[in-house]
């Protein structure tokens, strides 16, 4: 950081409540970029899908492209549901309102969230690694650890929501 940043910085946090403020907007600026990272892991999933789709027809058939659009779709809603979530940040006139101590909690919540991205990226890896042969059994098992990661994410907002009470 160039001196001259610093010193603006400096007489910057020497004017009343501008600090809190800067505080304030780098929480929410990092609340966002954390939930936006999380959702492009996630959504990047769909071109491992995508090649799963052409490995089906290639060499397996058409019978599994339905249940790898039902992965697809489902990435699409966890995409859109870490994308959109409440933010760990609380305006003046927000109804729920996040303080430091509950936004470390939201930030411990997403940064476990996403450690589960590399398993299901190796579920997602292994699909058709035997041929057809169990082939229905793998969709199931990735389906399942997307739908378990979309009820986790759901207790994300029950967490944000029990910040209210």
């Amino acid at each position: 950081m160039s001196k001259v940043v610093k010193f603006i910085e400096k007489i910057a946090s020497k004017i009343p409540g501008y600090g809190g403020y800067m505080n304030r907007e780098n929480s929410r600026e990092t609340d966002k970029a954390l939930r936006e990272y999380i959702a492009k892991k996630f959504l990047s999933l769909k071109s491992v899908i995508d090649d799963k789709k052409e490995d089906a027809l290639e060499d397996i058939g058409l019978e599994f492209l339905s249940d790898l659009d039902r992965l697809s779709s489902i990435l699409d809603r966890l995409h859109n549901q870490i994308l959109y979530a409440a933010r760990g940040y609380a305006g003046v006139f927000d109804r729920i309102k996040v303080y430091e101590d509950e936004l470390e909690t939201l930030y411990a919540f997403d940064a476990e969230f996403l450690s589960h991205y590399e398993e299901l990226e190796k579920t997602m890896q292994s699909l058709f690694s035997q041929g057809g042969e169990n082939a229905k059994q793998e969709l199931r098992a990735a389906r399942k650890a997307l739908e378990a990661l979309e009820k986790k994410w759901q207790e994300r907002g029950d967490l944000f929501e029990s910040f209210a009470k």
